[in-house]
């Protein structure tokens, strides 16, 4: 695992007590998901980065007859979702981050999904390549990643604030475009809808906390660094542009065969 993964890895980790409380958009995802589950009866699935246990039980609830690998390269976040799971017999946890699961899997899947997970990839269009080789004939794969647009807010707040330009996370996100053209690439169908989600919130730091204990800061600490009167100063910057302080989240929906 390279240090910047190591770095998320350890943001999880620490968030896997919070989780819960403040992932209301990954759980929105996750509700998406469920909305456009395929039309079949898997009888085995995987499922890449399982956080909490949130979508992982949906998943048992929608296919109660299916086993189910659900993975997280957190401990601590396995442990969490192995307390939320216990009625699911059909779930099985392990503690493995998925890209190296990915490469090394024998096995075969007739559904692989995911949520939230896969834009923190290292190697996305490697990882594609592997999930198609794990898929069955006519297996699906069905998962949701955010895209480059999201917090673009925050961003541009930060900016202004600092007055130079200022890198976050999602900026390393991929578009949609380069998504479709790996995408098309190695699948045989495959469909990308966009979706926006939208939330507003009172304060920059209600904004922050919210992006720290969901680990979402790609390991970076450093917009937790600012000080009272850079946040007065960005709560005045987003009441000026947006009337709130917004922040967007850009969601992609795969829906792929091979």
């Amino acid at each position: 695992m390279n240090c910047s993964k190591e770095k998320i890895k350890k943001a999880f980790s620490r968030s896997a007590t919070t989780y819960d409380h403040y992932a209301d958009v990954q759980k929105e995802m996750a509700g998406i998901l469920s909305e456009h589950m395929p039309d079949l009866k898997p009888k085995h699935i995987l499922e890449l980065g399982c956080a909490t246990g949130y979508y992982s039980a949906i998943l048992s609830n929608n296919f109660p007859d299916a086993v189910i690998t659900s993975l997280d390269f957190s401990e601590k976040m396995v442990e969490t979702a192995s307390s939320h799971l216990t009625g699911d017999s059909n779930i099985h946890l392990t503690c493995r981050d998925a890209e190296d699961f990915l490469m090394h899997c024998e096995k075969s899947f007739d559904c692989i999904t995911s949520n939230a997970a896969i834009h923190w990839f290292d190697d996305k269009e490697l990882a594609f390549k592997n999930i198609a080789r794990l898929l069955n004939k006519d297996g699906v794969l069905l998962c949701t990643l955010l895209g480059p647009g999201t917090f673009h807010e925050l961003g541009l707040a930060l900016e202004s604030v600092f007055n130079r330009s200022v890198s976050i996370a999602a900026e390393n996100f991929l578009s949609r475009e380069k998504l479709a053209s790996i995408v098309s690439r190695i699948f045989r169908h495959s469909e990308i809808h966009e979706i926006t989600i939208e939330r507003k919130h009172d304060t920059t730091l209600e904004l922050l906390r919210k992006i720290k204990y969901t680990g979402a800061t790609g390991g970076s600490a450093s917009v937790f660094g600012l000080g009272k009167t850079q946040l007065t100063a960005m709560d005045l910057w987003f009441q000026e542009r947006y009337g709130t302080c917004r922040a967007t989240y850009q969601v992609y929906l795969i829906h792929a065969r091979i």
